[in-house]
Parts: structure tokens; sequence; C-alpha cells
């Protein structure tokens, strides 16, 4: 006689599924949902700024808007956000989608929760940014005062990037995580995650997307110049290589705003 099977756990049951291999189209529909959208964000951001569109005159100009137009802009800071830090994040995404059972619902969850974190920032930003544009426009020559606002936020981005909190903002940003396989319990755990993601990654990449901010112009060349470091230092795990030529040329840039601003300042 056979002896009679014992009885398995349910928690059993979820690590060897957990632990068998994962058939390739259980993870593709997410992780390909998500590379549509960041391909679609960065299409509709770089298509608004070479048509001349003002989605990015909200960035410092954001005094007398309606509820509408403060939701349009809290519309395209996120679309702004998932075209720069979109492709860096994916690897924390494939991290939720190869540790939990049911990826179409947790990686949701996680670009919910990691939006979310950065839309606040958003709002915070803007509102200091809305300070500042308010004070310059009592002060003389307020017409070129920004470009110096621009350069010294650009040269503060630059420090940023040699502190130890930067560092250790992004070896928390490469940190995965415990999560729950199945169940609610996985979904909380995956916004867990994705608030504790967004704010690591806020304090490594903040001060570099306020110069989005900041600057009134050349915002593709911008975006496209920010988001390729966030994406070195972040995917690619180049951080401490990239540590100072990344300083150096946004330093050089904090310098060439500053000389263009004071040469337009100069009266003639």
């Amino acid at each position: 006689m056979k002896p009679a099977a014992a009885t398995v756990p349910v928690r059993h049951r979820l690590t060897d599924r957990l632990l068998q291999p994962r058939p390739i189209q259980a993870l593709q529909p997410p992780l390909t949902g998500l590379w549509i959208i960041i391909l679609g964000c960065a299409v509709v951001t770089a298509q608004d700024d070479l048509l001349g569109g003002d989605h990015h005159a909200g960035h410092h100009q954001l005094d007398n808007l309606s509820a509408a137009q403060v939701l349009s802009a809290a519309g395209g800071w996120a679309v702004m956000v998932m075209a720069m830090m979109g492709p860096a994040l994916l690897p924390a995404a494939r991290h939720v989608a190869l540790n939990t059972l049911d990826p179409r619902r947790t990686v949701p969850c996680f670009v919910l929760a990691y939006l979310s974190v950065w839309t606040v920032f958003a709002a915070a930003a803007g509102t200091g940014n809305l300070l500042i544009d308010q004070w310059i426009g009592t002060s003389a020559g307020a017409s070129q005062s920004g470009s110096f606002v621009a350069a010294g936020v650009i040269a503060a981005a630059a420090a940023w990037q040699l502190t130890p909190i930067k560092q250790a903002c992004l070896r928390s940003c490469r940190a995965g995580g415990v999560l729950t396989a199945a169940g609610f319990r996985a979904d909380r755990h995956a916004l867990t995650f994705g608030l504790r993601h967004a704010t690591a990654c806020i304090g490594s990449c903040g001060p570099m997307m306020l110069i989005m901010l900041a600057v009134q112009g050349w915002y593709l060349p911008w975006m496209m110049l920010l988001g390729g470091i966030i994406w070195w230092e972040k995917a690619r795990g180049l951080h401490r290589k990239l540590r100072l030529p990344a300083a150096a040329a946004l330093g050089t840039l904090a310098a060439a705003t500053l000389i263009v601003a004071i040469i337009t300042e100069t009266p003639t």
C-alpha cells in the first residue's frame, strides 16, 4: 500500500509556485504595457516641445491657474516623469513582477504609488517655484532674473551629485525587498514598495528634476540629458563612475547659464 500523502501547508504551496520557473508570457503583459506607456509619454512630451505647446509654461508660470489648468499641469508632470524616469523604473517593476504571482495587479499598484509620490513632490516644488516667481516679479530686472534662478538650481543639482545622501538614496533605489507572493497583501506590499522606491528616487534625482521647473527653454535636450544620467545611474548601476562626470557637466551648464544671464542683464 502507498503511504497517504501528507497535507502541504498553503504557504509552502505558494512558495513552491513562486520558486518554479515562470513562463515568459506570465511576465510579458504588465512589463510590455509599462514599456508602451513609457514610450507613449516620451513621444507626447517630445511632440509637445517640438510643436511649441504650452505644457511647459506651467512649470514656471503657475500664477492664476484654474482648477482644470492645475489638473492639466499635474498630468503633464506625470507624463514627463514617466518619460524621464520610466526606463530607470523598469528594473524595480521587473522585481515586483518576478516576486509576485499576479504581476497584472502588483505592477500597476507599484507604478501608481510611485507616480503619486512624484506628484506630491511636483506640487510642493511648484508651490515653491510660484513663491519665487512672485518674489522675482516684485524685484528689478524680473524679466531676466529667472535665468539666475535656473543657474542656481543647476549648480545645486551638480553639488548634490557629490553628497553622501545622494549615494545612499541611489543604493536604496537599487535595493529590492521581500514581497508577499499573492493576495491583497501582495498588492499592499507592492504599493508600499512603490512609495519607498519613489522616496529614494526623489532623494537621488529630485534636484535634477527641479531643473525642469527652473529652466525656461530647451526642454527636450534637458530631458534627454537628465533622463540619460538617471538611467545610467539607476538602471546600469554606474553611479560611482558617473558621479564626477555628471557633476562636472551640470556645473559647466550652470556656469554657462549664469554667463548668459549676466550678458543679457548687462545694459548695452
